[in-house]
């Protein structure tokens, strides 16, 4: 079976991240993110660890421990789960009227990806 950081090395190369942006996306070093390929650190914390399966678009699951598919649904779910969490306990940080200015922000930028869907592909 192979080891996390082999799954790590293994799943960021499908990816065609180098090091560096994977280390950038996910909010850590160069070297914390070698130190995990190299089996060098116990860093992988699970939030760093659900950062990376985020990331690298890939079950959380798998990368932890081997099991099921790297490209399995429930990574879709729990990275969802984890970006919800995180952007709700972001905006409740905002004073109540930049809440209210946020969710004007959100909306607009929902309204402006569903027009450039129907640009580029107006038979959808």
């Amino acid at each position: 079976m192979d080891t996390f950081g082999q799954r790590l090395i293994k799943a960021r190369k499908a990816s065609g991240l180098k090091q560096g942006a994977l280390a950038s996306a996910v909010g850590l070093t160069n070297a914390a993110i070698s130190s995990m390929e190299n089996e060098k650190t116990k860093s992988a914390t699970p939030e760093n660890l659900f950062r990376i399966a985020d990331a690298l678009h890939i079950n959380p699951r798998w990368l932890a421990t081997g099991k099921g598919d790297m490209y399995g649904d429930e990574s879709e779910t729990i990275s969802q789960d984890i970006a919800s969490e995180r952007l709700l306990e972001a905006i409740k940080q905002l004073p109540e009227n930049k809440r209210y200015e946020m969710i004007g922000i959100v909306e607009s930028l929902l309204k402006i990806e569903s027009d450039l869907k129907r640009a580029i592909n107006p038979d959808a």
